[in-house]
């Protein structure tokens, strides 16, 4: 395993969180966001069960030595910085854009999926697909919610990863 500090993220998680303030007020509620937050539960049901049944996980407990800093890295730099790009520019620019089509929020979340799950192509076929399904999850939280919602709803899919699964994959072989 290694970790890499994802600050390029972060920083451009920043730049679009100060263009979107620009044009709308966010402002979210700690009862939105906590629904939102639900969606991590199925989201790590539907991930982890074909995760393990391809072989690309396995049932793993445990913390290594560096785990504090795997949160923070993860959260703060990952998922903040991935959330922010995904649903706080992708998906809110082609629901925008979309508007006015029948089905258009669900043709933005769609979208947002596919590119969402390309944008993971460095981990291999199986990881683009987990990815997008994981992006499906991320995409209905920050639709019932908020960003803050998708954010904290990836870290938990992240942190279960992390404590119950091998992390980030098995090796696979070449």
């Amino acid at each position: 395993f290694d970790l890499t500090l994802e600050i390029p993220k972060f920083f451009f998680g920043l730049l679009i969180l100060a263009w979107m303030s620009k044009r709308t007020a966010l402002k979210p509620t700690a009862d939105k966001t906590f629904k939102g937050v639900l969606w991590a539960i199925p989201c790590s049901a539907a991930l982890m069960l074909p995760a393990v049944l391809t072989g690309f996980a396995r049932v793993d407990f445990g913390l290594a030595p560096y785990s504090i800093l795997w949160m923070a890295n993860n959260l703060l730099l990952v998922c903040w910085g991935e959330e922010m790009f995904f649903r706080g520019y992708v998906q809110r620019e082609l629901t925008e854009r979309l508007s006015k089509r029948a089905g258009g929020q669900w043709i933005a979340l769609g979208l947002t999926v596919v590119i969402f799950g390309l944008a993971h192509f460095r981990g291999g076929p199986t990881y683009m697909g987990l990815s997008a399904l994981a992006g499906v999850f991320f995409g209905l939280s920050y639709r019932s919610a908020n960003i803050p919602a998708a954010v904290t709803t990836h870290f938990l899919l992240n942190l279960t990863h992390f404590v119950a699964f091998s992390y980030p994959a098995l090796l696979q072989p070449k």
